[in-house]
């Protein structure tokens, strides 16, 4: 189990920047559990929503968690400027997803519009990208990005 934070600079619109991620095994589960620390840079009266993605070979998501930071109990309309949230989302294994290399990334988005904030520096459809997810005999590994 990891202990200390893979570090990450992205700003996500003027809401808050992605400082770091932690991965696990989902206990008892086939799948991931993803903490992402948010620094809120300012607050807002928007109450956004957080997604983590696991994308194949031909960049398509082929299993994901959406929802509201820690699971509702800390959504971004309450978060004060300079606080950091720890917020973690558990992606399960679909059964027919066998070994291999998997994308891994992050964002934030409106849910009245589903449209995700805007990423900086830019990143491909304002998805932030944490690492490489390998799976080997039905666990997850996880790399970050330019590490084997």
């Amino acid at each position: 189990v990891e202990r200390t934070p893979h570090p990450v600079q992205a700003r996500l619109e003027d809401t808050a920047l992605l400082v770091g991620y932690i991965t696990a095994p989902a206990r008892g589960e086939r799948g991931l559990d993803v903490t992402l620390y948010w620094f809120a840079l300012a607050e807002t009266s928007a109450n956004l929503n957080v997604f983590v993605h696991l994308l194949g070979t031909d960049g398509g998501v082929i299993a994901q968690h959406d929802g509201a930071p820690v699971g509702g109990f800390s959504p971004t309309s309450r978060w004060q400027a300079g606080e950091i949230i720890a917020d973690t989302h558990r992606i399960l294994l679909p059964p027919e997803v066998g070994p291999g290399v998997y994308g891994l990334k992050a964002g934030m988005y409106e849910p009245a519009t589903v449209t995700n904030l805007p990423v900086h520096p830019p990143a491909p459809d304002n998805r932030v990208e944490l690492g490489v997810a390998r799976v080997e005999l039905n666990e997850f590994r996880v790399v970050r990005t330019g590490e084997k």
